[in-house]
C-alpha cells in the first residue's frame, strides 16, 4: 500500500516498511516521494504520541515544549528537497487575465500551472500530507497551552507555533486551490482556457479523482482552513461528485 494512502486513512506502517523503503534508490523521483510521505506519517505518529502524553502529564514541560518544536522544525526539513525547477508552478493573477475569470470563479484568485500534471498531483498530496501533520501538531501545541503550567517564554513558543501552523495551513490550501482549474481541464499548461466549444474537458474527471484528498482534507469542518477555503473546497467537491460520477450513481451517499 502506497505512503499516501496509509496517511490518509490513518493506518499503521507494517514492520517491513522502513527497512523495504531504505534498500530502495533515493536518486527516482517515485522512491523520494513514498519515503517523504513515509517521514510525514512517521511525524504524525510522534504528534499523535506527544498529544496523548500531553494529556496523561507526567513529562517536563521544557521537554514537551522541545518536543513540538522539533517537530515543526521536521515541517520544513519536509519541503527542503523539493526546491528544484522540476517542481515549479507559474503562477497567473486572475485579476491581470480576465479571460480567466470563468475557469477560476469561486475557487481561487490565481491559477498555477504545471507541464506535467502528475508532478502537480503529487506536489497537491504533499501539501495536503503537510496540512494533516500540521493540523496534529496545532492539536498539540494548544492542548499544551491549556494543559500545562508554562513560563512566559515556553507560552509565546507555543503561541508562535500556533499562529504559524495555522498560517501554514491556509496558505497550503490557497496553493492546492489554484491548480484546480488546471485540474479540471479548465485552463491548459499554457495558460489558455478550454474552449467550450470542443465540449467538457476529457481530463476533468481523472482531474477530480486526483483532487479528491486534498479537498476533502480543505473542507473538513475541524481544520483551520478559513471558512472562505473551506466554502471554496466544497465547490471543488460538489463538481468532483459530478464529473466522476459519484453523485449519479451514489447520490447523497457521495457526500463525504
Amino acid at each position: 500500500m502506497k505512503q499516501k494512502q496509509r496517511l490518509a486513512f490513518n493506518l499503521p506502517q507494517t514492520d517491513e516498511t522502513s527497512n523495504w523503503l531504505g534498500q530502495l534508490n533515493d536518486s527516482e523521483a517515485y522512491v523520494r516521494l513514498e519515503k517523504n510521505t513515509h517521514d510525514i506519517s512517521e511525524t504524525c505518529k510522534r504528534a499523535r504520541s506527544l498529544l496523548a502524553l500531553i494529556s496523561a502529564g507526567g513529562l517536563p514541560t521544557s521537554t514537551l515544549v522541545n518536543m513540538i518544536k522539533e517537530l515543526h522544525s521536521l515541517d520544513q526539513a519536509a519541503v527542503s528537497w523539493r526546491q528544484t525547477s522540476q517542481w515549479s508552478f507559474t503562477t497567473l493573477e486572475v485579476s491581470e487575465r480576465q479571460d480567466l475569470s470563468p475557469a477560476a470563479r469561486g475557487i481561487t484568485d490565481r491559477i498555477q500551472l504545471h507541464p506535467d500534471v502528475w508532478m502537480a498531483y503529487e506536489w497537491n498530496y504533499h501539501r495536503t500530507a503537510r496540512i494533516i501533520f500540521l493540523q496534529q501538531l496545532l492539536q498539540c501545541s494548544k492542548a499544551a497551552l491549556e494543559a500545562l503550567d508554562l513560563a512566559e517564554v515556553e507560552k509565546q513558543t507555543l503561541n508562535n507555533t500556533v499562529t504559524e501552523c495555522i498560517l501554514t495551513i491556509q496558505w497550503l490550501a490557497d496553493e492546492f486551490l489554484a491548480t484546480v482549474p488546471q485540474s479540471f481541464g479548465d485552463v491548459n499548461h499554457m495558460g489558455q482556457p478550454h474552449d467550450g466549444k470542443d465540449g467538457p474537458p476529457r481530463c476533468r474527471a481523472i482531474g477530480g479523482y486526483l483532487l479528491l484528498w486534498p479537498t476533502r482534507t480543505a473542507k473538513d469542518e475541524k481544520s483551520a482552513t478559513s471558512m472562505e477555503q473551506k466554502e471554496r473546497a466544497q465547490r471543488v467537491f460538489e463538481r468532483i461528485r459530478e464529473y466522476t460520477g459519484m453523485k449519479d450513481l451514489l447520490g447523497d451517499k457521495s457526500a463525504i
